[in-house]
């Protein structure tokens, strides 16, 4: 079963704090620091590096530099999405220099690096990586008239234990490229600041955090939304991992954050499919949500298959009552699960008395329910 309530660290999600609104980050001290002197945050959402690679990363075993050279050797290099990016980014600093410095943030006494490091990136990793390989190949910066080596990075230093602001978690939630991990740890970023959490605090227990209705009141968003998109947390490592791989929006996994909460294997094969559908077709086109659906029916579907036959193979005859309940109590939850994402909206406009007269059915329902769960507690 999927692990339930995953609370990432603080520094796991730095990338969405603000770079520019944090006066005590604007008044900071801003130089050119050595690229050899800075480590990118290992726990940092927006991964740029292949996982294999930011693993060697986060276990210290390879520096930056080694660690893009590597990649640059790999036969995928060419093609990949993201060195594509990261060369046109490149580019760009090579041709205007760097417009928006990286902000740093000197080491605190949890973090394990090496010892020449003096600095970790809070915001501009993928800043920190265009001007690496610019180093790496040799080629220079424009700045203003002159041109100067890539060995050196234009960064602001946040002063240790500042509370760094969070992003504008709107300007990101519209952004295309901002996946749905991405997403949920931004919301706990908000939650954290709004807690008053900084690099400075100790390890926080739950309780000492702001309800999330205080996150959902600074959005403006639903606590419907809200799980929507703090659901994805709760799927299997695997599913998630393989969710940031792909860059896979929260719109479209809804279908699977939702209905195959319980099936870890579920989660991965859906998953998996989906990748595959983005490398034969390109991006997801406007019926994506649908064929996950579809692909959600399928999987269940099939689960539900073998469960009755490895049921009607190992089961005692008299319990076939109880493999009729589980199928139908699978079909309603299914039914639910749709009807909640497309026609819950629309139910505001239906008269009172109406309401009130699916209410009084649910109700017992409901009762039904009990009873039925303390018949086969």
């Amino acid at each position: 079963m999927a692990s339930k309530s995953k609370r990432p660290s603080f520094d796991a999600v730095m990338a969405f704090m603000s770079e520019d609104t944090l006066e005590s980050v604007a008044a900071s001290e801003t130089g050119l620091i050595a690229l050899d002197l800075i480590l990118p945050d290992p726990d940092q959402p927006r991964r740029l590096l292949p996982e294999h690679l930011h693993a060697e990363l986060a276990w210290g075993r390879l520096r930056p530099r080694q660690l893009l050279q590597t990649w640059q050797q790999q036969p995928d290099w060419p093609h990949n999405p993201k060195a594509h990016q990261l060369r046109r980014l490149a580019d760009s600093i090579a041709q205007h220099g760097l417009i928006n410095p990286i902000t740093v943030r000197p080491p605190t006494g949890q973090d394990k690096l090496p010892g020449d490091i003096q600095y970790v990136i809070i915001t501009g990793e993928r800043r920190f990586w265009a001007h690496l390989l610019l180093a790496i190949e040799g080629r220079p910066i424009q700045d203003g008239l002159t041109q100067r080596p890539a060995d050196m990075i234009q960064a602001t230093i946040a002063p240790q234990g500042v509370s760094i602001r969070a992003h504008q978690f709107i300007e990101n939630f519209m952004r295309e490229d901002v996946n749905a991990v991405e997403k949920a740890w931004g919301l706990w970023a908000l939650r954290y600041e709004l807690s008053g959490v900084n690099h400075g605090s100790p390890s926080v227990d739950e309780n000492a955090l702001v309800p999330w209705a205080r996150v959902e009141e600074a959005l403006g968003m639903s606590k419907r939304h809200r799980i929507y998109l703090g659901g994805v947390l709760e799927l299997a490592d695997e599913a998630i991992n393989l969710i940031r791989e792909a860059n896979l929006r929260e719109r479209t996994i809804r279908p699977i954050v939702q209905r195959l909460r319980e099936w870890p294997d579920l989660q991965v094969d859906a998953i998996a499919q989906l990748m595959a559908w983005q490398q034969e077709d390109g991006e997801p086109g406007g019926a994506i949500t649908q064929a996950v659906e579809r692909l959600v029916d399928d999987l269940l579907t099939r689960q539900m298959k073998a469960a009755a036959i490895s049921f009607s193979i190992t089961a005692p005859r008299k319990n076939s009552h109880l493999s009729r309940l589980k199928q139908q109590v699978e079909k309603t939850r299914q039914y639910l699960g749709r009807f909640s994402e497309r026609q819950l909206p629309q139910l505001k406009d239906v008269p009172p008395e109406e309401k009130q007269v699916v209410r009084n059915d649910l109700e017992s329902l409901r009762q039904q329910v009990d009873e039925l769960i303390q018949a086969i507690h």
